[in-house]
């Protein structure tokens, strides 16, 4: 679970997070309650934030660092359901439905999170019908990427799911600095729950894109060399 250091947070208003998040509506008096409400949380690279089946009582945003949400299936295997960054809130769903979490949040780097309580949320969206439809909007973008997945999990084979599941690594996390490295570290396993097949199906088909010279292998990080061939072969199914 997560560590006991609270590192020292800036306030809500001045918080670079609070841009790209749902409480982007809020007025300053809104965001006062939402800071003397938060709890800020440090946790280190693969610790979990919360397991399918606990009880939600609040919801998380991400204040920097690097989040899988996922769920274990058959004999144990993960899958991978999404990845979440800066400024994106997770738990939110299960907190609003009344249920157990259905998904596990783990860290894939050191993430710096505020946990906000849930009667904080529900009297703040009582009272700004803006905050109320940024949540709705952030679940039908939710929704959106799950029927996808779906879709792509169901009829693409596997190599097609592999090249996608880089893409969406791309899109959601950026490149380092040179512009062709993706900025985030996974295991094959990893992977392998992101496409939604074995870490073996993985490793050989990372091999042939690598010989390929469509992406470069450097450890867990992954160099896009041909960003136009991935697409294509990501893509070429549908």
């Amino acid at each position: 679970m997560h560590s006991p250091h609270i590192p020292t947070c800036a306030s809500c208003n001045l918080c670079f997070a609070r841009n790209d998040s749902v409480f982007n509506t809020l007025t300053a008096q809104e965001l006062q309650e939402l800071e003397d409400a938060k709890t800020y949380v440090s946790f280190g690279d693969g610790e979990l934030i919360f397991k399918e089946r606990q009880r939600p009582f609040g919801i998380y945003i991400i204040q920097e660092g690097k989040v899988k949400i996922s769920k274990h299936g058959y004999e144990g295997r993960e899958y991978i359901v999404r990845f979440a960054r800066n400024g994106n809130i997770i738990g939110y769903r299960s907190f609003f439905d009344g249920e157990p979490y259905s998904c596990s949040a783990t860290t894939i780097s050191e993430a710096l999170l505020c946990f906000v309580p849930g009667n904080t949320i529900i009297d703040l969206i009582r009272r700004n019908s803006g905050l109320a439809l940024q949540f709705m909007k952030h679940l039908a973008q939710d929704l959106k990427h799950a029927e996808e997945k779906a879709i792509s999990i169901a009829h693409k084979p596997v190599r097609e799911r592999v090249a996608e599941s880089i893409i969406i690594l791309k899109e959601v996390y950026g490149f380092e600095h040179d512009n062709n490295i993706i900025d985030v570290s996974l295991k094959r396993d990893e992977i392998a729950g992101i496409a939604g097949t074995s870490r073996e199906t993985v490793t050989r088909i990372l091999s042939e894109l690598n010989e390929e010279k469509i992406v470069l292998l450097e450890g867990r990080k992954i160099r896009i060399l041909a960003p136009e061939k991935l697409h294509a072969i990501a893509f070429r199914s549908f």
